[in-house]
């Protein structure tokens, strides 16, 4: 719909898959709802699906009622932030409602769609998250996990935030 040619996400997901890890935990941080993302893995209960998007925005899904279909229902949840959200909204899912979906789902990897466009300063959102909120999430993230996790870079439009963001992550990881 417009910002992706290719799932790298969904690519990945059915890779880690083949080459042994049956269950799959996908993240995905982006202003915008991960639809195709969404949609692929949605009668899955191999994949679980996590998205905190702005919401009503662009393409305009991510309902939180919204939890899979099928043998997947259950196997997806949309965390839907308002426009003008913060570090203290996301940080509240990050470590309140993330780590009780990953330990209920128990996954073998967990890949991560990382789109610093959640970034304040970056032109296509009203998201409102600082420098240290990146890291906070990041953090929340690989905090407890045992298990490989992989960040793919998904997007941002702002060279200087998408750059610090980026940078503030590679250093998160180094720490554990």
């Amino acid at each position: 719909m417009g910002f992706c040619i290719f799932n790298n996400i969904a690519v990945g997901a059915r890779y880690a898959q083949k080459i042994g890890y049956q269950k799959v935990f996908i993240i995905d941080f982006d202003v915008h709802h991960g639809n195709g993302t969404q949609h692929i893995f949605e009668q899955d209960d191999s994949v679980f699906y996590f998205s905190t998007h702005q919401y009503p925005h662009y393409p305009g899904t991510g309902d939180e009622r919204k939890r899979g279909r099928g043998k997947g229902e259950g196997f997806t949840y949309n965390v839907a932030m308002s426009a003008g959200s913060g570090d203290k909204e996301y940080l509240y899912v990050y470590q309140d409602i993330l780590p009780g979906l990953l330990k209920r789902f128990r996954p073998d990897i967990i890949l991560v769609s990382s789109s610093y466009d959640i970034h304040a300063r970056d032109p296509l959102s009203s998201i409102r998250i600082s420098s240290e909120g990146i890291s906070g999430i990041v953090r929340s993230i690989i905090s407890d996990s045992t298990k490989p996790i992989i960040f793919a870079l998904e997007g941002g439009y702002e060279l200087e935030a998408l750059g610090a963001s980026v940078r503030i992550t590679i250093e998160e990881i180094l720490l554990i």
